[in-house]
């Protein structure tokens, strides 16, 4: 089985995969949150949030809140 750390900001996008990785059985190990297309408390809300409403239990770390260059 292969494992996977998801990197991403949580928009519309990145939540409909997550939801198709966590329904189809797939290993997500962790969720790290990237600055994106919306606000950075809200990119951490939405991965808690979709990982709640799939109920699901993986860690979510926050990441930078802005590009590193």
């Amino acid at each position: 089985m292969r494992h996977f750390i998801i990197d991403c900001d949580t928009a519309e996008d990145d939540i409909m995969s997550l939801f198709m990785l966590l329904k189809n059985g797939i290993s997500v190990e962790g969720i790290t949150i990237v600055e994106g297309n919306i606000s950075y408390e809200q990119e951490i809300n939405n991965a808690l949030w979709a990982l709640e409403f799939v109920n699901k239990t993986v860690p979510v770390y926050p990441g930078s809140n802005r590009p590193l260059v």
